[in-house]
């Protein structure tokens, strides 16, 4: 699709709204077109659909000749960096400085548009990480039931009152499970010791 895309938009008669994503030619030109190549017809005149999606993806500016590179050109010291905040802070930085030119073309705000895609989608990324690093830092009640219950010495009614209090703080209940049988006990002693079980 982008190399059909790309070999229209090359072709004279054709032109370019930058604003509707979409292929614009005159219904001669459309018609000489459709005949030749019936397949082009969904990409004139019409909005491209994922046109923004497809050229981040495969970049608005492909490689051609002796610079262009399959993956299996790709060899293992060649690598891509994946830090975020890095990336975020490198997309920022250019975006700035094309910002600050005053005269730019087509092209270059073009490129300022996908870079500030790139930094939107690299916060995204790093907002979701966040998200799921947080859920994962919940206290799974039934491995610290078992972890109370484990503990000899106590009946059965004492640790559950101890499990009670640790599963409704959830700082006290990691520092618990983080703890070797001995300190768990140790810490059972003085929970009951002050709670006057």
């Amino acid at each position: 699709m982008w190399t059909s895309i790309n070999t229209l938009r090359g072709k004279s008669g054709f032109g370019w709204d930058d604003n509707l994503r979409m292929i614009t030619c005159a219904k001669k030109v459309y018609e000489e077109e459709v005949v030749a190549h019936p397949k082009h017809e969904q990409f004139l005149n019409k909005k491209i659909e994922m046109y923004d999606e497809m050229a981040v993806v495969v970049g608005k500016d492909m490689a051609t000749g002796s610079f262009s590179k399959s993956f299996a050109d790709i060899d293992d010291s060649e690598h891509v960096d994946l830090d975020f905040d890095d990336a975020l802070s490198k997309e920022k930085d250019v975006a700035s400085s094309n910002s600050a030119s005053a005269k730019r073309s087509h092209r270059k705000r073009s490129r300022a548009d996908s870079e500030d895609t790139y930094s939107l989608i690299a916060e995204q990324l790093k907002d979701v990480a966040l998200a799921v690093r947080s859920l994962n830092k919940g206290v799974d009640a039934d491995y610290l039931y078992e972890e109370v219950m484990k503990v000899e010495g106590y009946d059965e009614f004492m640790l559950a009152s101890a499990f009670d209090h640790l599963i409704g703080d959830e700082n006290v209940a990691r520092g618990f499970l983080a703890k070797n049988a001995k300190l768990k006990k140790f810490w059972l002693d003085n929970f009951f010791k002050n709670h006057g079980a």
